[in-house]
């Protein structure tokens, strides 16, 4: 599973921390049956973020977008 999620996010491999670490966050939520709320990407600078993703993730996790207000 763990390397499924990291191809979803990062088709050429998790190459820096931030990168694993986002895969890891998912891989858990997975894990523990959990909703995944993040404020972690749904932007064009920085492709291959959590949010950016959600479409590639549907079948693995349930992933929402969460302000400082809704957290």
């Amino acid at each position: 599973m763990y390397q499924k999620i990291e191809a979803a996010l990062f088709p050429l491999g998790a190459n820096s921390e931030n990168e694993r670490n986002n895969v890891k966050i998912v891989y858990e939520a997975k894990h523990h049956n959990a909703v995944l709320v993040t404020q972690d990407g749904d932007s064009r600078t920085q492709p291959g973020e959590i949010l950016d993703n959600r479409d590639k993730l549907k079948n693995i996790v349930q992933i929402l977008f969460g302000s400082e207000n809704t957290l």
